[in-house]
């Protein structure tokens, strides 16, 4: 019995001492020399090169040599969609600076309304570039704790499509990092159809903290990441957005990413929705995407305006199928399609987008030119609808002035005339319209006047005619002179009648006499 209990002591003794002895360098802060050399080590300021830094300046190479334009794109707040809160809350920051790796092809623009309204309320001048495209998503897994006790396992899969697994050996726990990531159009805020990267990232924690220890990518990739030191959640995040940056700018720009990415194979899926998508194309449209596609493999001589291939194009269209060993249009695009010489692609998209710029210059500076003439033309002809408005309104004033005289001198033939020539010249000018209507009302009244004037002097020219006619026939006379006396109110200044009224006057004053001595009821 005691000698099992010494053997008990004995052995708990030979446990507690290397616990012990290294307890005393923690408590005591006791650190040796190689010690102070690796924190020295690993605390100095370094430049932090990621694990897809490469594979994003090589996507946009892959962008020139497709010749894709360069867009401009936004994220939003991507951001922690579970319930773990030791994530972080919000992945824009590594959005930003993982497409900023990519290269001059794509532009960020960030998402900051309240400093552009800040920047505008104190004055400042912020002329805004509007993305094309939008990023969204966030965070969606983390399965904690999915191996607990001292084992190893396999996880199968692939490296970017590339078949095999990563190895676990966690001593204590082993998780799991979702990130989903989509794209959708700025203008319409719809996403785009089958544009995006659902990945994951395993993590086992030692006694250093979490770290990255293998891959798994959603088209079935992984890879094996040997745990040298603590990573922490937060790199394991940056290395998935990176990739997940690469798969969802890909997928939205049509381009083989997994070119990029060393050791990975094709994405099978996306080569199914490349095919599909010329099939759906009309004929013109699918000869204008081959005849891109040649150029980029090096071909010569294309007219890559014109989907029709005449002459020497009919040699490269049938050298083409001869390489790819394709026999259908479909088959001969995407085997184009996905093995684009990269190098030697790039190089002819940069001179051909330097002669279309060339081109282009001319063609604007051409486009200038006309337009500058066209411009000269619209002044000359500004100035003399000018000049000509101006010598309309002073014939205009002319023509009322006078108008206005000889209104004021009642000579409103004249007047209505020249009234009517000043409206000739400006019909929408109410003046001369009021002065015509009034004239013409004028000359009625006159023209009424003078047929009442008419007939007055022929009723009493016909009973003077009458009292001539008779034997001094008195009454017919005195009739004749009360008609002219009414004529001649009509128009007192008219001579005629008033010379009638003193002719009868004076006949009847020549003859009042004998009138008076002869009987008194007997009449001429």
């Amino acid at each position: 019995m005691l000698s099992k209990a010494y053997k008990v002591l004995i052995l708990s003794m030979g446990a507690a001492l290397p616990l012990l002895c290294s307890s005393c360098g923690w408590f005591g802060a006791e650190i040796n020399d190689q010690e102070v050399l690796d924190m020295d080590n690993e605390m100095k300021a370094e430049k932090r090169t990621t694990v897809f830094e490469g594979a994003l300046r090589d996507l946009g190479e892959i962008l020139l040599a497709y010749d894709i334009p360069r867009t401009v794109v936004q994220s939003k707040n991507v951001g922690n969609q579970t319930a773990e809160k030791n994530l972080p809350s919000d992945l824009y920051t590594m959005i930003a600076a993982t497409i900023s790796k990519v290269g001059p092809q794509i532009v960020f623009v960030p998402y900051d309304a309240q400093y552009v309204i800040s920047e505008a309320t104190t004055g400042g001048t912020i002329t805004r570039l509007y993305p094309q495209v939008v990023i969204a998503g966030g965070i969606t897994g983390f399965d904690k704790e999915m191996f607990e006790k001292e084992r190893e396992a396999e996880a199968s899969g692939g490296w970017a499509g590339a078949q095999g697994g990563g190895r676990i050996s966690a001593s204590s726990e082993y998780s799991r990092l979702t990130l989903d990531l989509n794209m959708l159009d700025y203008k319409t805020q719809a996403y785009f159809p089958g544009v995006i990267a659902s990945n994951a990232i395993a993590l086992t924690r030692s006694k250093l903290g979490w770290g990255v220890h293998a891959y798994y990518m959603g088209n079935g990739g992984s890879f094996d990441y040997e745990l040298k030191k603590k990573q922490g959640v937060h790199a394991a995040l940056r290395t998935l957005t990176e990739y997940s940056i690469i798969e969802l700018l890909g997928k939205y720009f049509e381009v083989p990413y997994w070119r990029c990415v060393p050791g990975a194979n094709s994405d099978d899926d996306m080569l199914k929705r490349i095919k599909d998508r010329f099939v759906e194309q009309q004929k013109e449209r699918q000869m204008l995407m081959i005849k891109k596609m040649l150029f980029l493999h090096g071909f010569n001589g294309l007219d890559r305006d014109d989907p029709v291939f005449k002459g020497s194009e009919e040699g490269s269209l049938k050298e083409g199928m001869r390489l790819t060993s394709t026999s259908n249009l479909p088959d001969l695009y995407v085997a184009l399609w996905k093995s684009v010489p990269l190098k030697s692609a790039a190089r002819r998209v940069m001179i051909d987008r330097r002669r279309r710029a060339k081109e282009a210059h001319l063609k604007n500076a051409e486009l200038a030119k006309v337009a500058a003439a066209k411009a000269a033309d619209q002044e000359n002809a500004k100035k003399a609808a000018a000049e000509e408005h101006r010598q309309k309104v002073e014939k205009y004033n002319a023509h009322i002035t006078r108008a206005d005289r000889l209104y004021q001198e009642k000579k409103y033939d004249e007047a209505l005339k020249e009234y009517g020539e000043a409206r000739y010249l400006f019909g929408g000018e109410q003046y001369p319209a009021q002065m015509i209507n009034t004239i013409s009302q004028i000359l009625s009244q006159r023209k009424a006047a003078d047929d009442n004037y008419r007939k007055g002097i022929e009723y009493a020219d016909s009973l003077y005619s009458s009292a001539e006619s008779a034997s001094f026939n008195y009454t017919s006379y005195k009739k004749a002179l009360a008609a002219y006396e009414s004529a001649l109110k009509l128009k007192p200044q008219d001579n005629y009648p008033a010379e009638k009224i003193s002719l009868i006057k004076s006949k009847m004053s020549k003859y009042s006499t004998v009138l008076e001595k002869g009987n008194g009821d007997n009449e001429w």
